[in-house]
């Protein structure tokens, strides 16, 4: 691996681990949900409960509880500020061995296998007696070290291209990579799922025969709790023509019958008392299945909205917090310019004839993603009958812009060397840039000057 490669990963983590230091706890979308389904998954429960009356949830301890209290009212809230005493008083929580229920209906459609770093943190945490505080800091960390991890093994399969780098360092993304959300996570998934893709790609029946197993568990860990990335499996399906191993395919078909039977079984159970949609998933999906012409008319709204538009365009870029903490305004500007030229700059033409194959797969799996994001929100999160998809969010196509990073193949040879300077530098700028904006625009959102 390139030296380059290793000093980005270590930017990656001492930034993050920075931010992580800084922003106070639960202040990524569903960050609470998220925690506790990573505390229910340590007590092995899989699938939530759903009391009378209740979203659907489980029993948690009443120290986390009270812990999760003391930040709840921050989010959707910034001229909520923390004090030292706040701070202090929230530090000397400790665990109970007593529980009582929590909701958590955002992350209820997950199968629970990718929360398993945030358990073992929470675990470990609790049996070494810390307290809430420092079990929940250390979860953050644990998965950071996870995050970087898998991130330092996938590009030692495959070099990724410098627009990736790009799209990694951005404010949403460093924010998310120092939370204890599954953004961060599912980002490390995707990218060792595209370079195992690549590394079989260019070695074919010579590859190391564990690559395949472990693409297939990634891929089942990630899709399973990120269904929009279902398309994925083609990168799967593809890499079992290259081994030519077509024994693969059944556990291909078998790990999609199981995501997808997780799905059917869980939607039935599911109690989401967030939104009232006004009729159920499997309702809201039928009524779009007998008028297609009525779902082309709301995503072709949606689309051309200027009002969704622009929330897209903040939230992936940065939109913090609970999408309540924006930036001024000409940071945008800036970050719009700077990835933008590192794009140009990568982009590689022309296309050899197994690139341009490459190309249309990465490009059509992301076009895929971006389709299944916006009609799991009409069905899932939008008020039935919709004039507008609501519910989607910038940072759900940073995966969709990875993979367009991977179709135009932006690696550069040593004879591209003016561009690989002038790449570099601009990623240099680019993540310095990200961290200062973020940082200060976090610690003004958060705390009392």
């Amino acid at each position: 691996m390139p030296q380059v490669y290793k000093i980005f990963i270590l930017f990656l983590f001492a930034t993050s681990a920075w931010l992580s230091t800084i922003t106070p706890p639960f202040q990524s979308p569903d960050e609470f949900e998220h925690i506790t389904r990573a505390y229910l998954l340590g007590r092995g429960e899989f699938v939530l409960d759903a009391p009378s009356g209740q979203s659907s949830g489980g029993e948690i301890d009443r120290g986390l509880n009270e812990y999760m209290n003391r930040f709840s009212s921050l989010p959707f809230n910034p001229e909520r500020k923390l004090n030292q005493a706040e701070i202090y008083s929230a530090k000397q929580i400790s665990w109970t061995n007593t529980s009582e229920f929590r909701s958590a209906a955002g992350s209820a459609y997950y199968f629970p296998a990718i929360y398993a770093v945030h358990t073992v943190g929470l675990f470990i945490g609790k049996n070494l007696d810390l307290t809430i505080d420092a079990s929940y800091r250390l979860t953050r960390i644990i998965l950071l070290l996870s995050i970087c991890t898998i991130l330092y093994f996938s590009f030692l399969l495959y070099r990724p291209p410098i627009f990736t780098l790009g799209l990694l360092v951005l404010p949403m993304s460093l924010f998310q990579f120092s939370s204890a959300s599954l953004d961060g996570i599912a980002t490390a998934l995707s990218i060792f799922v595209i370079s195992v893709f690549m590394r079989i790609k260019a070695d074919r029946e010579k590859s190391n025969p564990y690559l395949f197993p472990l693409m297939l568990l990634a891929w089942v860990v990630l899709v399973s709790s990120r269904l929009q990335l279902f398309p994925m499996i083609l990168l799967v399906t593809i890499a079992i023509l290259y081994l030519r191993k077509t024994i693969y395919m059944i556990f291909v078909m078998l790990s999609a019958i199981l995501v997808i039977g997780w799905q059917i079984v869980i939607m039935k159970s599911i109690v989401d008392g967030r939104v009232k949609l006004g009729a159920s998933s499997g309702e809201i999906i039928s009524y779009y299945l007998y008028h297609p012409l009525k779902l082309v008319n709301v995503f072709f709204a949606t689309l051309t909205d200027t009002d969704h538009l622009r929330g897209y365009f903040s939230s992936f870029f940065g939109l913090l917090g609970w999408l309540d903490t924006p930036f001024p305004g000409r940071e945008y500007v800036y970050l719009l310019i700077l990835i933008s030229l590192i794009f140009i700059i990568s982009l590689k033409f022309p296309f050899k004839s197994d690139e341009r194959q490459t190309a249309i797969v990465f490009f059509s799996i992301s076009f895929g993603v971006i389709a299944i994001v916006f009609f799991a929100m009409l069905v899932t999160w939008t008020p039935h009958p919709a004039n507008f998809i609501e519910g989607v969010q910038g940072r759900y196509f940073l995966i969709p812009a990875i993979l367009v990073a991977y179709a135009i193949n932006s690696n550069f040879e040593i004879s591209d060397f003016y561009r690989v300077i002038v790449s570099l530098t601009l990623l240099l700028v680019l993540g310095i840039y990200s961290f200062v904006i973020t940082d200060l625009l976090l610690l003004s959102r958060y705390y009392m000057f």
